[in-house]
This record gives C-alpha cells, structure tokens and sequence, in this order.
C-alpha cells in the first residue's frame, strides 16, 4: 500500500502542477483510501473531504461518488480498501441438509 500512497501522491503532484482539478480530486480520492486501508482515518478523511469539494467544485459525480464512499466506510470503520466501491453482496444460501 505504501507503494500505491507514493503513485498516487506522484500523481496529486502532477495534476496540480498542470492545474488538473478532474486529476488532483482523483489523486486526492484515491490516497484517502488508501490511507483508510492502512487504518489512516483521520488523514484519510481529510483526503477524502478535499476530494469531495473538488468534485463539487467541477461538478464530477464520479468523484463525489467516490469522495462519499470513502467518508462513509471511513465512518463505518471499514478499512478494505478498493473493496469499498464493489457492491454489497448477499451472503451465499446456507447448507440445506440434503446437499
């Protein structure tokens, strides 16, 4: 994961530097969860409250998405990551006895 923070901080850099707001909310959403996984919370949140204004800001769904997802598994305390946006699933049947 620390492999990842440092991609993704790399990224933010860039996407700042040529004024990228679509790339630097990315940037920011993807280190809050990353940071989130690592048991980061209260950094993570911030990442995450940054990306969730940007995506307001330009009007990007797909980062509010992601931004509020992010805060609310932050807030459940839910720490799995990329797992965070694949939909809830259904646990499988149980067992009947004549299987």
């Amino acid at each position: 994961m620390h492999k990842a923070i440092g991609y993704y901080e790399r990224q933010l850099a860039i996407a700042r530097e040529i004024e990228d707001r679509q790339g630097e909310g990315n940037a920011l959403g993807n280190l809050g969860i990353a940071y989130a996984a690592l048991g980061e919370t209260e950094k993570a949140n911030a990442l995450l409250e940054q990306a969730l204004q940007i995506g307001q800001a330009i009007k990007n769904i797909e980062i509010i998405r992601g931004a509020t997802a992010g805060l609310a598994a932050c807030a459940a305390g839910r720490r799995d990551g990329p797992a965070l946006f694949e939909p809830c699933r259904a646990p499988p049947p149980a067992a009947t006895p004549d299987q």
